[in-house]
């Protein structure tokens, strides 16, 4: 096909405050389509600032002078914005061709075409040929995978193009130059890296899930998955170096194929260990796998590469339904498989496990709080191998994508809301919070019909201040659910929720703090456990002393924060607690399980700074004086070692609060 000459392809992706990512395929089309002549840029709005990013693409409009612009609709939660940015550009540029593409945009095609008048074309799945057929000026009826508007009418051409492994082979998809500003972009995507593209579709049918294989038939019209080759993506690698050494996996269609792709990186000295390799795994990794991953990657305790498991439920007869079951296993193979991975990288990851809500099989109360004990006996397990830092479980809001089964179940019974209305409408919801709504954290637009506004409402806020308490005190989290039990801690406050859902129902969620919460445990405890309580008293408050001791002196950071004031870490009295059990002790939580009455009274003085609590033997009760007027940390610690000869202060002590500081406190110095 002759090259074309004077014609310009700019790629937008859409404004978003959480996603931040350009869709992989996006560097792909830019190299395609270079390579056949046509010039091919990318603006990513997202990662500008709201009230400027407008302002920004009619700069970039105005120098590069793009003939057709491709809008990507590849998330949901693009869609508003690419309805506002089509008529935006077109009001200002009406010269310009505008396509829209991706996998939202390929499911919602004749849609978009109906109720955006500013939108040209749309694209349904892989778009490299069809946009350059476009682009080129051919006939628009001849072009496959083209949707469009003839005389009023929409017409849909048939979806007959699917691009093939060796068309993908030819292809980069590591120009970071084809993005404007794509250092800005980089460093918004730190956390987990720039995304390897390796192939296309998918072998599983995940209910959930919007690339299942399923799904991908439908918004796309692929049938089979398509792979680029080894040597492809080591290209890639190769040219990613001078951009970038953070990168993202996550496609596992074929597991040889990846075990392919690591061997032969263990044998570049060109890559082998030169990246932070965030790995996102389907199922769990093999021992080749881990293996592999552990000598190829580049760790640094200082940011620390990640990896992800999705179990989706932490209860095994509910995730056999909702995974695909080529991609299930058990608790125990799982637990066993993160303990695999920290012996092999020497602790030198972090495990991100994700557990979902809410799915079809969860008909009431019951099936909730099942998944909450299976997810903390998760954490629980981590947090007795002394493995918090490394492990963290969550519990998220299970985005409902387009063209999955859930997709389906949320759309059965609102025959009368367009797939475009319930999108913008959900969005809303995802962006405002606003009175009557609770917080998500992913676009949840399923939930079971089974569960009603009162049980989603008190389950809601009961996971969020489970997860308040785990996050900011793990060691009061775990000490109080072994003490009475984590069904009555979860019982305690599903009371409190319930009642606050009752005196004022959807006004707003209850802003309780994690100081209130304590107090709602301790209350309740008193009230439901009468016996155990009154001989167990002395305990329960102490330990109640403490931790809310703890939260006041954060609420104390945070105002002095707020104020402008230093941000180093200060120790004095206000900021010491003296208990009569050490809670911190290695072996503390492991005599909880002979009962409270069993646990040893120690008494022991705890020094709370920069959120953490270290504890000191009671001996050193006379040097509190030291604590006179504020300090800092190395204040305390230089004022220990001066005269610790003379106060019983012994090297080992002095070594134990040094290590402390040197964890906790980046400016310390001895």
């Amino acid at each position: 096909m002759q090259k074309v000459k004077q014609r310009r392809f700019l790629i937008v992706n859409g404004y978003h405050d959480i996603w931040h990512y350009v869709p992989m395929g996006s560097f792909g089309i830019c190299d395609y389509l270079e390579t056949k002549g046509i010039r091919s840029r990318i603006f990513n709005a997202a990662i500008y600032k709201k009230n400027n990013y407008i302002g920004k693409l009619n700069e970039v409009i105005g120098k590069y002078r793009p003939t057709h612009i491709g809008l990507v609709l590849h998330w949901k939660e693009l869609l508003e914005n690419v309805i506002f940015l089509s008529d935006t550009i077109k009001k200002a540029h009406p010269q310009i061709t505008l396509v829209a593409g991706g996998i939202t945009a390929g499911y919602l095609q004749k849609g978009l075409l109906k109720k955006c008048p500013s939108i040209d074309y749309v694209i349904k799945g892989d778009a490299e040929l069809p946009l350059l057929k476009l682009i080129s000026g051919l006939n628009i009826q001849r072009i496959p995978n083209l949707a469009y508007r003839d005389n009023g009418n929409i017409v849909i051409n048939s979806c007959s193009y699917h691009i093939r492994s060796k068309e993908l082979d030819g292809i980069s998809y590591s120009n970071l130059s084809y993005l404007f500003d794509y250092n800005k972009y980089l460093k918004i995507i730190d956390n987990m890296g720039f995304p390897m593209f390796i192939g296309r579709g998918c072998i599983y049918n995940c209910l959930y899930c919007g690339g299942s294989k399923r799904a991908f038939e439908i918004h796309s019209g692929r049938k089979k998955v398509v792979n680029r080759s080894v040597k492809a993506i080591v290209n890639d690698l190769r040219r990613l170096l001078k951009y970038t050494d953070n990168i993202y996996f996550d496609y596992e269609t074929d597991i040889a194929h990846i075990r392919e792709l690591f061997t032969r990186i263990l044998s570049d000295k060109m890559l082998n260990g030169k990246f932070r390799i965030n790995y996102g795994t389907w199922s769990l990794m093999d021992a080749e796998i881990i293996d592999l991953y552990s000598r190829i990657c580049r760790f640094d305790p200082h940011e620390k590469p990640v990896i992800e498991i999705s179990p989706e439920s932490s209860v095994e007869r509910i995730r056999r339904c909702v995974r695909d079951r080529a991609l299930c296993f058990k608790n125990s193979e799982m637990l066993q498989n993160i303990d695999d991975i920290l012996k092999a990288t020497s602790d030198g990851v972090i495990i991100n496990v994700f557990c979902s809500r809410y799915h079809h099989k969860h008909k009431g109360i019951s099936h909730l709080l099942a998944e909450l004990y299976g997810i903390h006996s998760f954490r629980e397990y981590y947090f007795r191998k002394g493995s918090c830092n490394n492990v963290d479980i969550h519990s998220s809001h299970l985005a409902t994508d387009v063209a999955s089964v859930y997709w389906d179940l949320a759309n059965k019974n609102r025959t009368c809301d367009d797939p475009m209305d319930l999108l913008i409408k959900t969005h809303r919801r995802f962006c405002s919070h606003s009175a009557g709504e609770y917080e998500m954290d992913n676009m949840c637009i399923y939930h079971p019909d089974s569960l009603g506004e009162g049980l989603i409402f008190c389950y809601e806020q009961l996971i969020k201040w489970l997860d308040m308490l785990h996050d900011l005190m793990p060691h009061y989290y775990f000490t109080i659910t072994k003490s009475v039990g984590i069904e009555r801690v979860i019982q305690i406050l599903m009371d409190a929720a319930d009642q606050y859902y009752r005196k004022k129902k959807w006004d707003k969620f209850n802003n309780a703090t994690t100081r209130s919460l304590i107090g709602i445990i301790h209350e309740g405890i008193g009230r439901r456990m009468g016996r155990i309580y009154s001989t167990s008293r002395i305990y329960f408050n102490d330990l109640e002393r403490l931790f809310v001791k703890y939260c006041d002196v954060l609420e104390s950071n945070r105002k002095r924060q707020s104020a402008g004031m230093p941000k180093k870490p200060v120790l004095d009295k206000s900021r010491c607690c003296i208990s009569e059990f050490d809670y911190l002790a290695d072996d503390f939580y492991k005599d909880l399980e002979g009962g409270i009455n069993n646990v040893e009274r120690k008494k022991t003085i705890n020094l709370i700074s920069n959120g953490y609590i270290h504890k000191m033997d009671y001996k050193f009760y006379p040097v509190l004086g030291l604590y006179d007027g504020e300090n800092t940390p190395v204040d305390v610690y230089r004022k220990m070692k001066l005269i610790g000869p003379q106060s019983g202060i012994g090297e080992e002590d002095l070594s134990s609060i040094e290590n402390f500081l040197r964890r906790h406190d980046r400016e310390f110095t001895v």
